[in-house]
């Protein structure tokens, strides 16, 4: 019998890899023997029962379970490239976002403030498939907001122009 050094696994007497872990077992003295029952797929060795690794040649058997206090490098995660289609509507997006923040001031010219934000909630509602979702969500708030008040603005100057009118005597 093997113990291994890093994960304190028993393993089989004579075998290079540590059935547990997969650590290089070669130097290190044999204790007792223990009955092998599982076969590798890839060396056709035996292997102790609940083995993850092959003792002979270290491929992985099954499950792998590491006990051990040394941290385990992995590779650094790459961020996947953005989407062709998602990276034509981040602009839409944010013109949507601006749009709505012109409508602020724009609502209190209403031949402005209507082009400005229909403008900004079309491309808003373009812009929630891009990677800046919430941009186009605060530039259809804003688009929303400042279309009713410039609809609000129009139908109160209306009624003014009206009111003028009358006073003048051409209704």
């Amino acid at each position: 019998m093997v113990i291994c050094h890093r994960c304190n696994a028993n393993n089989p007497g004579g075998v290079k890899f540590c059935a547990n872990c997969g650590a290089n077992l070669l130097g290190t003295p044999s204790v007792t023997s223990q009955p092998e029952v599982n076969v590798c797929p890839s060396c056709k060795a035996g292997n102790p029962e609940g083995a993850n690794f092959c003792a002979s040649c270290g491929s992985q058997l099954g499950r792998v379970i590491i006990a051990t206090d040394q941290p385990i490098l992995s590779q650094p995660i790459r961020a996947e490239p953005l989407k062709p289609s998602a990276v034509q509507h981040n602009w839409k997006a944010v013109v949507s976002m601006i749009l709505g923040i012109i409508g602020v001031i724009a609502w209190l010219l209403p031949f402005l403030g209507f082009p400005i934000t229909i403008a900004g909630l079309v491309l808003g509602i373009i812009g929630l498939k891009s990677q800046r979702p919430g941009m186009a969500i605060a530039g259809l708030v804003l688009c929303c907001i400042f279309l009713i008040a410039t609809v609000i603005n129009s139908a109160l100057g209306f009624l003014v122009g009206i009111d003028l009118l009358q006073g003048v005597g051409y209704y």
